[in-house]
């Protein structure tokens, strides 16, 4: 990029650069003239002249819409900064860009869904949880997304638990409880894996993988 004007020598300031000439001697300034030569010779090889044919391989391209004097300068001048800014502006460019927004994929959902399930609760947990009321009944389907045998567990009112319902791996079944009532999820060897609260609304499927996780 020229730093000075190069017809009286004059520093050229960004504010010139934009507008295409030196306040100075108001001469026009080569980036601006490079543009318009190039627009010029892009406009020839697109539209040649009525009644002259086209070189060998060129191909014909419909006439855009003539744009308005102001408009054309104003996209001569912004193509001659560009050129001017070369590959740092390029960078900034593509920098500055909003990045693209990912699309949601079927594993994606699907563990979204399970993570918008129950209050699930590491096991460490386990000693302070009680069950608080029984009024509000839910039903949950409990589905054992595991490779390894699972089993539920009730937590009452005291802290007492009682044994429910065993599942192999791909098993699933319903399980009527209440809001605030935690269930413990122990494997197959009696380790707790996890647990999880009844609430109400929201997905009404428990997916053991998503408990065990929790630990």
């Amino acid at each position: 990029m020229e730093t000075r004007c190069p017809n009286c020598g004059s520093p050229i300031t960004l504010d010139e650069v934009t507008r295409g000439t030196c306040s100075s001697c108001n001469a026009i300034l080569p980036h601006v003239m490079r543009a318009q030569q190039q627009a010029m010779a892009f406009h020839m090889m697109h539209a040649p002249p009525p009644g002259m044919q086209p070189l060998p391989g060129m191909q014909m391209v419909p006439h855009a819409p003539k744009r308005s004097g102001s408009s054309a300068v104003l996209i001569m001048v912004m193509v001659g900064v560009m050129m001017a800014m070369g590959v740092a502006g390029a960078a900034v460019f593509l920098v500055s860009a909003p990045a693209p927004t990912p699309r949601a994929t079927a594993s994606t959902a699907t563990t979204a869904a399970k993570a918008a399930g129950p209050l699930v609760r590491a096991c460490r947990e386990k000693a302070s949880l009680r069950s608080k009321e029984s009024t509000t009944a839910v039903t949950y389907t409990v589905k054992n997304d595991t490779a390894v045998t699972m089993s539920l567990s009730w937590i009452d009112t005291k802290g007492a638990t009682t044994f429910y319902r065993k599942l192999g791996p791909s098993e699933s079944y319903s399980q009527p409880s209440y809001v605030t009532h935690p269930w413990v999820v122990d494997d197959d060897k009696g380790t707790c894996q996890g647990l999880f609260v009844a609430e109400r609304g929201g997905p009404m499927t428990v997916y053991l993988s998503a408990v065990r996780d929790a630990r």
